[in-house]
């Protein structure tokens, strides 16, 4: 791939990681569409490149020496010690280990609870008549199903998003003195539940994931407690974060679109 010319001469000026760019839909949606068509990697005001197409993705999949992951995502943040933040050779040990967690058997046997859940949060807003989707189902239906996996209470649920949302939202360009603190605040909380879960875990195992990753062993390798807090913090915000807003983005869309609505249904 050719470098990215200056951004002055791009005739784009975005902060790719500034929500407010992705909130306005349709300003982004066109912002995209500029970068596939004149460049395919686009690097933003602050420096933070885009890959905005197919090939583009594939190009920096295959090749982890020019685009590697070990830097971490933004050019003034360093990369953090858990899987995403990794290259091979140990990104694939790394994932070897926490795997032993997502067998496709123990995915399956979560998905009657899954189901269970789904219809328990549906019934719920069907009595009510009316709902906030983010609130009522989009949110709790990720963290009920990871917080069980990783030991968490439903008294504990509204916590836990606290906590992503927090360490999320640090990654923003728009990060303040109070903000990177609540993201401290947040990660430090988040060690402590999580050395103390492993704790009691060793002490009398489970069958939920912190257990699975406590005694998960590849080639005569397994986690430190220090890997498995962070690598079920990664579990934590993917999961949660990704998918609260995956269904929140979807459903919109679908309203938006009846058509699509008609199609689904």
């Amino acid at each position: 791939m050719t470098s990215t010319p200056p951004i002055l001469e791009s005739g784009l000026d975005v902060d790719l990681a500034d929500g407010r760019f992705y909130a306005d839909g349709p300003a982004a949606r066109e912002a995209y569409k500029w970068m596939r068509a004149n460049q395919p990697v686009f690097r933003d005001r602050n420096g933070l490149a885009a890959a905005t197409t197919y090939q583009a993705v594939l190009d920096a999949e295959r090749d982890p020496e020019l685009f590697s992951n070990a830097g971490g995502i933004r050019p003034d943040t360093p990369g953090l010690p858990m899987m995403i933040d990794m290259d091979d050779p140990a990104h694939l040990l790394r994932r070897k280990l926490v795997n032993a967690g997502f067998t496709r058997k123990r995915v399956m046997d979560k998905v009657p609870s899954i189901a269970t859940l789904c219809d328990t949060l549906i019934d719920s807003v069907c009595e009510r008549g009316e709902c906030d989707f983010v609130r009522d189902l989009a949110a709790p239906l990720p963290m009920a199903v990871i917080g069980e996996m990783l030991g968490v209470r439903p008294d504990q649920h509204e916590t836990f998003l606290k906590w992503s949302d927090d360490l999320v939202t640090a990654l923003s360009s728009q990060i303040s003195e109070e903000l990177i603190q609540a993201s401290v605040d947040a990660l430090n909380a988040y060690t402590e539940f999580t050395m103390s879960t492993i704790a009691a875990r060793r002490k009398e195992p489970t069958e939920d994931l912190t257990s699975v990753l406590i005694h998960a062993e590849v080639d005569g390798e397994r986690l430190s407690d220090d890997e498995i807090v962070m690598e079920t913090l990664l579990i934590l915000i993917g999961g949660d974060e990704t998918t609260r807003h995956t269904l929140s983005g979807g459903t919109e869309q679908l309203l938006r679109h009846r058509a699509q609505w008609d199609r689904l249904v």
